[in-house]
């Protein structure tokens, strides 16, 4: 219950999106904003941005597919929507979180690369650049991943999982089935295995939202 009721922290490095921030702004004009995309969009980073940047009061509540689509809305143009099509990063935004955020000395030609094959889908750039940041040849595995690769997300975790310690592929396979981590969870999804994974992954990105007090 806690997940749904308690905004995401912030991310220590973050990709500011004006122009998805100033549409969410001007939503606050109308009766109500969807946001609505696939996994791993950045939805909900997104939102915690636009939160923290406004300072206007809020309530947090992740809502279940069950829940009523507001279709009424619509035919009053009192509804502002952001679906995929529009969290997708753009090829400025996928330069600036490739070169500034995550370190890559890549070029523009490279980042749009990624960007064109990613669809910019930022879970699979951030996969990439994970996979970018341990490569032995980074333009072999642009041109690889660029090219004829079908299932995008299988050759990106691959790539990224290959690289982990014994202790982290065994601690994302059995966390897996869940929806919503948080360090209880994980701890009974491991049988009562205790909290001796979270040192394990103090190296792994994102790991400082699983364990309690970390960044």
């Amino acid at each position: 219950m806690a997940t749904k009721l308690h905004a995401p922290r912030p991310r220590p490095h973050l990709v500011h999106r004006p122009r998805l921030l100033q549409r969410l702004q001007q939503g606050r004009e109308g009766a109500l904003t969807v946001l609505s995309a696939p996994a791993g969009f950045g939805k909900s980073t997104l939102l915690g941005d636009w939160l923290s940047s406004c300072a206007i009061p809020a309530a947090w509540l992740a809502l279940e597919p069950q829940d009523d689509d507001p279709a009424r809305l619509r035919g009053r143009d009192d509804l502002l929507e952001l679906r995929a099509a529009d969290l997708r990063f753009t090829d400025e935004e996928t330069t600036t979180y490739l070169v500034e955020v995550m370190g890559l000395p890549l070029s523009a030609e490279q980042s749009g690369l990624l960007q064109a094959r990613t669809e910019g889908w930022i879970t699979g750039l951030h996969l990439a650049a994970l996979s970018l940041h341990n490569h032995d040849d980074p333009a072999g595995f642009i041109t690889a991943f660029s090219g004829s690769h079908r299932y995008v997300v299988e050759y990106l975790l691959e790539e990224v999982l290959s690289r982990q310690s014994e202790a982290i592929q065994d601690f994302l396979l059995q966390t897996s089935l869940l929806e919503r981590l948080s360090a209880p969870l994980c701890d009974a999804m491991r049988c009562g295995a205790g909290p001796g994974w979270q040192p394990g992954l103090a190296g792994f990105p994102g790991a400082g939202q699983l364990v309690p007090g970390g960044a």
